[in-house]
């Protein structure tokens, strides 16, 4: 079995020919979740090196609960990304052996000379033999195989092959008449990857440290501001976000607020595009993948002209999509 797992830092996406998406959130030790209106088991509990995480894929109401922090630069071969994956793996269907390919921010995949960052990758290679207990499972994922790749080359893979395997000629003629900009919004980073006839332009890529999750953040202490309270639940912010500023079991509507950080980021981050791309005449595409690039679509459409910006389809899924096909069809 293959699977696609872009392992970020806000979110596990994994892709089998199914997706799923498993919020990045680890509790240290183990609190169990019993719901009394469901049978299924919504507590997993997992043991690495003897210590003990609890994955919550339903945010608690309540503020008091303290997530694990993932925006470390030590993420990628933590404890806390190996359990991310195993979790998301199980919740997949993986039992036995399996293929993997996960991923790494642009800037940590590759080093500053155009060459892949070996002492990196072979770090997270060996994090990943490390055995994970899942406590309350019978299945037990095995890879036997794991790959790594560039965030944002892999979604350009995403979207040079269609599902079966084949080129997706659209893409192709984009690639003739110019150079291709993958824009990858992720949580905690933006990967802007140029490709000058599938050839890395090195000179006009980079990774910039700004994603959704300086949204997040801004937004919890504006929201936290105005209700004059100390602590918010990250449910709440989540619901404002997916409800366009409006809360309401509370009556809360933040939605001046939310709109003025949106286009904040949105200019940040195209601002970071045009500085590192110096001149886009020949550029035939910029294409916006990641879950940031779905968040602020309406405002980076105020940003770029339709000719230029194409918006893929379940851009959340791309990098996971790109990561299975190229497992599946040998690039």
């Amino acid at each position: 079995m293959f699977y696609g797992i872009d392992d970020g830092h806000d979110a596990v996406k994994i892709v089998n020919g199914k997706t799923l998406y498993v919020p990045s959130r680890v509790l240290s030790g183990h609190y169990p979740y019993l719901s009394i209106t469901s049978e299924e088991n919504e507590s997993f509990l997992y043991e690495v090196n003897g210590h003990r995480f609890t994955v919550v894929e339903k945010p608690s109401i309540n503020a008091g609960h303290r997530f694990l922090q993932t925006r470390t630069d030590d993420f990628p071969f933590s404890d806390l990304n190996l359990v991310l994956v195993y979790h998301a793996l199980l919740r997949a269907g993986a039992d036995g052996e399996c293929s993997i390919c996960t991923g790494l921010p642009f800037n940590q995949y590759f080093i500053e000379s155009g060459q892949k960052n070996r002492n990196l990758l072979d770090k997270k290679k060996l994090s990943f033999e490390r055995e994970v207990i899942a406590l309350n499972s019978n299945t037990k994922p095995v890879i036997v195989d794991h790959r790594i790749c560039s965030e944002g080359v892999a979604g350009y893979f995403d979207l040079k092959y269609n599902e079966d395997g084949s080129i997706n000629e659209e893409i192709e003629d984009f690639n003739q008449k110019g150079v291709i900009c993958i824009v990858d919004i992720g949580g905690r980073t933006t990967d802007i990857v140029t490709l000058d006839n599938e050839a890395i332009d090195f000179s006009r890529s980079t990774t910039n440290d700004i994603g959704g999750l300086w949204l997040k953040d801004n937004l919890t202490t504006k929201v936290k501001a105005k209700l004059d309270v100390n602590a918010i639940p990250d449910k709440m912010i989540d619901d404002i976000i997916r409800n366009n500023g409006i809360y309401k079991p509370k009556n809360v509507d933040v939605s001046d607020i939310l709109a003025g950080l949106k286009m904040e980021l949105a200019d940040e981050i195209a601002n970071n595009v045009k500085h590192k791309i110096k001149n886009s005449a020949d550029i035939s595409l910029i294409a916006f993948i990641g879950g940031g690039s779905l968040l602020l679509k309406q405002e980076l459409q105020k940003l770029y002209s339709p000719e230029l910006a194409k918006f893929v389809k379940d851009p959340i899924n791309s990098n996971a999509r790109g990561m299975l096909k190229l497992l599946k069809y040998g690039a």
